[in-house]
């Protein structure tokens, strides 16, 4: 609890300030202080409530900034619950370490490239968790992903890019990828022995998450 990454969800926004207030109650008997300034709210609306005001929330008297989007663990969270923010940031990722590799170890062997590729730009962090996203952020991902390994290998452009990644052992295409860590955590989840995650997981609304949907389309789709 003491962690920066501490997060009180709540359904309404009295319902939070009760969170809030029973946080209070415990720091004081235990002589903690909660810092406002570091302290952000965000409050995730359907569309049809867009206009809803939202009361303020108090920490210890003082009001906590509202925000629309947050880096939280390594993931962007945003209160319309989309997912291009956080593709972005993957794209810049792959962009900076991509071009750090290729400038650095250019005159390597390409089993040495295949390993850093493998380690630095293969790493989707979070990709499982992408549900809502446009056609357009994902698009420009997989250019992202293809330029730089093109550019590692020196492969031209009118190579397959299907080939050119059958051709390096172990280095798999964007789309192998999302499967392959989207089943991970798949199979984590519906295994799992955590309370609330079986709590979850068998109530008649997972299958209705946005989130599962995905998995299934990207794992069984035909």
């Amino acid at each position: 609890m003491y962690a920066d990454d501490t997060v009180i969800l709540a359904p309404s926004a009295q319902g939070l300030q009760d969170l809030l207030t029973i946080c209070e109650s415990y720091a004081k008997s235990h002589n903690i202080i909660f810092n406002v300034r570091k302290t952000k709210c965000m409050c995730v609306k359907p569309k049809f409530l867009a206009d809803l005001c939202v009361p303020a929330v108090l920490i210890n008297g003082k009001k906590v900034d509202f925000i629309s989007e947050q880096k939280y663990l390594g993931y962007y969270v945003t209160d319309n619950m989309t997912d291009d923010k956080d593709i972005n940031r993957q794209i810049r990722q792959i962009y900076t370490k991509g071009n750090s590799i290729v400038n650095k170890f250019k005159a390597c062997t390409e089993d040495v490239k295949a390993e850093l590729f493998r380690i630095y730009c293969m790493n989707m962090y979070c990709c499982t968790l992408w549900a809502n996203y446009s056609k357009a952020a994902l698009k420009r991902l997989k250019v992202a992903y293809k330029t730089v390994f093109r550019k590692m290998f020196n492969i031209s452009t009118k190579s397959g890019s299907t080939t050119m990644f059958m051709l390096r052992q172990a280095c798999n295409p964007l789309d192998v990828i999302l499967r392959k860590s989207i089943n991970s955590l798949r199979n984590r989840v519906m295994t799992s022995e955590n309370n609330i995650i079986c709590a979850i997981t068998n109530s008649t609304f997972y299958l209705d998450f946005n989130i599962t949907k995905e998995w299934t389309q990207l794992l069984f789709a035909l």
